[in-house]
């Protein structure tokens, strides 16, 4: 029996993937070539605009002698966006954030009617890890099919020196903060891995969510740390380096106090959580261990920026915008 979300169907080793896959050829080309076009112009965009924004010669993790300023590369919103294109997912690469600058919200790609999903996440969150465990795979479908984007804002909101301060109406604070600073060295062992290996911080930031719910309570000691990067295939020696000498701990701090003061987003909260989930640029209303409810609001919002893209299109070029198919639908 399948475990595939209704909507979905299952491939032979079990994964739930769109049922766009069982479309006939025939159905497919039924599809708004308008919709696919604009799309696929949108994720090449979106992986190439800001690929000479650095060559490395003003980048402050160059120099091993140097300590690290600003923010690592590839993270210059404090997330990483994950992108993808016939089936492959990649970091869109961007600059690295001076010293002392404010992080750039990231574009999102409505118009070309993708998905922006955004998930700021503390590593040692249960939420997180049961989001992750239960529509991974359905996400990761949709991110290599190129109908979403991924954004990944690791912060440490946990720590006992970074959870978020009590409210000022003496209430009780939202989380209540673990010992020792695990959050935040394994945020920035996720940024480590972003500047330094990005083709493996996808499964970087897969290993550390499937190993939160075995945490001891202080967390995973940087040495264990470092072997969990490398086991997701993040193994040289400069990564390492890295995570052993903290170089983005303090940056994953810094960013957690940014995400505390205000978040991008309208009508969107500063993050007083340790986990929020956001599609479309808006707060992800269903339960966490719903793989349904996940697939459900995905496709009701992929519809609705569908729609809006094509609208959008027709106003531009004239004629009467075409159906879409839903992925997954």
């Amino acid at each position: 029996m399948s475990n595939a979300p209704r909507g979905t169907t299952a491939d032979q080793d079990g994964r739930a993937v769109p049922s766009e896959r069982r479309r006939s050829s025939t159905s497919r080309g039924r599809r708004a070539a308008v919709g696919i076009a604009a799309a696929a112009a949108a994720v090449l965009a979106l992986t190439s605009a800001c690929d000479s924004g650095t060559d490395g010669t003003d980048d402050p993790t160059s120099s091993p002698a140097a300590a690290p300023t600003g923010g690592p590369a590839n993270m210059l919103s404090d997330g990483a966006v994950f992108v993808g294109q016939s089936g492959a997912i990649s970091v869109r690469p961007t600059a690295a954030l001076a010293e002392g600058a404010k992080p750039v919200a990231t574009q999102t790609l409505r118009d070309g009617g993708l998905i922006d999903v955004v998930l700021y996440l503390d590593y040692r969150s249960p939420d997180a890890a049961t989001f992750w465990s239960t529509s991974s795979t359905m996400l990761k479908e949709w991110l290599s099919g190129g109908h979403v984007t991924f954004e990944v804002h690791p912060v440490a909101v946990l720590d006992e020196g970074t959870a978020t301060a009590a409210p000022a109406d003496g209430s009780t604070p939202a989380v209540t903060p673990e010992p020792g600073d695990y959050s935040a060295r394994a945020a920035g062992a996720f940024a480590c891995v972003a500047a330094s290996d990005p083709d493996h911080a996808y499964d970087v930031n897969a290993a550390l969510l499937e190993a939160q719910p075995d945490l001891p309570e202080d967390g995973l000691t940087t040495d264990a740390l470092v072997e969990l990067v490398a086991g997701a295939g993040a193994t040289g020696d400069d990564v390492a380096s890295c995570i052993e000498h903290g170089d983005w701990t303090d940056w994953a701090a810094e960013a957690t106090a940014r995400a505390q003061e205000s978040v991008p987003f309208d009508n969107v909260p500063a993050l007083d959580v340790p986990m929020r989930l956001l599609i479309g640029g808006v707060p992800y209303p269903g339960e966490l261990d719903s793989g349904q409810q996940f697939f459900t609001f995905m496709a009701q919002t992929y519809n609705g920026i569908m729609a809006a893209a094509q609208q959008k299109a027709q106003e531009n070029q004239g004629g009467a915008p075409s159906p879409t198919a839903t992925p997954g639908g």
